[in-house]
């Protein structure tokens, strides 16, 4: 550490202006940069004289390898250990500082020059920042942008989280890809020594076999933006005459009409915007929630979001995603939530060398041929021949070849390694928010129309009976009838206009009816009640309408049903 004394003439435009981001007014106290300054006037002259006192703090970063990087440190003074990874962005440096996916990280970013348009209230990803530590070639001494509220530095100080600057991050990053990512050590204004540091390097447990969701998950459920105020797209005023703060305009959002359960492994908060974007409306709920509670939400499709850390580690989530695989329900994952449907699905992950970690990785649609470029953050990868033969792979990383999406053959799920809601990033893969609608409308069964002999019990099951006074079942599409049958013990659908029959047995008691045909056949049904027209909304796996001159498929379909 070292100070330097010296006295300086300052304008009054630029006393009361900006000094590398300072505004003086009186005797101040605050950050130039990375330096601690301490400033008063020590004369009454038209150009006033200001005496400057500075404090350099000094930071390194010691690997596991033994090397030590030396440079100056900003943020809050501290000392972490974490995983040394880098991130090829450009910008964006908010947005990584508050994914969850970090957890347990020490982000080096090879973008040269950071922190030039400062930190918003409205781009945080999550709770909190939630990296260990930060890392970048030269921390920008001005902040420029009309959104900013504070300095990188200032907010980092506020999180908590120490930083460093002024080493050859090229040189960093460049033996991390070759060596792989490395557990390190971030000292930042603290009197450790290199050689403690190493010795603690060596002491820390890694990411491998340890479960990091626990700690960034909400420990409660919650509506998102139930207001909505904050899902819009931001927009930019069209002109003076718009009233209220210019930086929380927001374009208009489509009615919520499809409620999930949104599983917070490590949520980014784009993610729940996107899904508000496309009509969802999202129930966050946390990671470690039963499969019992996700239900009883009656949730017409599940969610399953990014986070940190080993996939393999977080036992009770993969038991719980198996259930749901089981239970039928429409589901979406990204980054640890591909993961994790994947080992659900009987796949195994591994350990990447030094991971994926940037807005600009190439990934190649195999049905389209499309080529998008996404945004990734994950350590870990899907070993493609551990999947199962039920499960199809239909993204590749043209990098290196890894999985990036998924899809089960006969379940509605799928799955994508990347970050679709992007945020930082490309957003040549927001379509995929909308594909998790249309899978949904696809599985359900349509609409009820009710006078009387239905009911809807327990867990959503449908019931009907001759006790409840329906007597016929009559099923439409696209106004053509292809089932007609009246309830009885056993009863007979038959197509019309496809020549085709087969027979039902209704189990007629007091809770539900189900189909059988050698076997059961389960009638789960998401339902909503629409007063407007009396009728229910329901999404089941039923018996579909096969195509002229097919016979009868089972699959999902939009179906129009009317009681009698």
């Amino acid at each position: 550490m070292f100070v330097v004394w010296f006295l300086g003439f300052v304008t009054k435009e630029v006393g009361g202006g900006a000094f590398y981001g300072l505004r003086f007014s009186g005797c101040v106290v605050g950050h130039c940069g990375v330096v601690r300054v301490v400033a008063w006037p020590v004369g009454r002259l038209e150009h006033s004289i200001w005496a400057l006192r500075f404090w350099r703090m000094e930071a390194f970063l010691a690997l596991e390898d033994g090397t030590v990087y030396r440079g100056e440190g900003f943020g809050a003074p501290g000392i972490v250990c974490g995983e040394v990874c880098f991130n090829t962005s450009m910008t964006g440096y908010q947005e990584i500082l508050t994914d969850p996916s970090y957890r347990a990280q020490i982000v080096t970013m090879t973008y040269p020059l950071i922190g030039n348009y400062g930190v918003n209230e409205v781009d945080v990803e999550s709770w909190r920042a939630h990296l260990s530590g930060f890392v970048v070639r030269e921390l920008s001494p001005v902040v420029s942008n009309w959104r900013a509220n504070c300095s990188l530095d200032e907010y980092l100080k506020e999180q908590g989280i120490p930083g460093l600057q002024g080493i050859d991050t090229r040189a960093l990053a460049k033996k991390l890809r070759v060596e792989g990512a490395m557990k390190g050590r971030l000292v930042c204004g603290q009197a450790e020594t290199e050689a403690e540091a190493l010795e603690q390097v060596s002491a820390w447990s890694g990411l491998i076999g340890v479960d990091y969701v626990k700690e960034v998950t909400h420990s409660e459920a919650f509506d998102w933006d139930e207001s909505p105020n904050d899902s819009g797209e931001f927009r930019l005023a069209a002109g003076p005459s718009e009233e209220g703060d210019p930086r929380a305009l927001r374009k208009s959002l489509p009615p919520a009409d499809i409620p999930i359960v949104a599983l917070d492994l490590g949520m980014k908060y784009n993610i729940l915007r996107r899904l508000r974007q496309r009509g969802f409306k999202p129930y966050l709920m946390p990671a470690s929630t039963s499969v019992e509670a996700m239900l009883e939400r009656k949730p017409a499709g599940v969610f399953l979001s990014n986070g940190p850390g080993d996939p393999a580690a977080v036992d009770c989530v993969i038991a719980n995603v198996k259930q749901l695989v089981d239970h039928g329900i429409p589901m979406f994952g990204i980054c640890l939530g591909h993961q994790m449907l994947a080992l659900a699905l009987g796949g195994k992950t591994y350990k990447l060398k030094f991971g994926h970690r940037g807005a600009n990785q190439p990934v190649k649609d195999m049905d389209s041929g499309r080529i998008e470029i996404t945004s990734q953050n994950h350590g870990f990868a899907v070993n493609s021949d551990s999947l199962p033969n039920d499960v199809e792979i239909n993204r590749v990383n043209l990098n290196d070849q890894t999985v990036e999406g998924l899809r089960h053959k006969t379940k509605p799920v799928f799955s994508v390694q990347y970050h679709p809601e992007a945020s930082p990033g490309p957003h040549d893969s927001a379509s995929l928010f909308q594909e998790f609608r249309s899978l949904i409308e696809r599985s359900w069964a349509g609409f009820v129309s009710c006078r009387k002999g239905f009911q809807l019990v327990n867990r959503g099951w449908l019931c009907l009976g001759r006790r409840l006074g329906c007597t016929e079942v009559r099923i439409t599409e696209n106004g053509l009838t292809w089932m007609v049958g009246s309830l009885d013990n056993t009863v007979t659908f038959k197509p019309a206009g496809y020549g085709q029959t087969r027979r039902f047995k209704w189990r007629i008691c007091g809770e539900d009816v189900r189909p059988q045909d050698g076997q059961d056949h389960y009638w789960p049904c998401w339902w909503q009640f629409l007063p407007d027209s009396g009728r229910f909304r329901l999404r089941s796996p039923l018996w579909s309408p096969p195509e002229r001159g097919e016979g009868l498929r089972q699959g999902f379909g939009i179906h129009e049903w009317n009681f009698h």
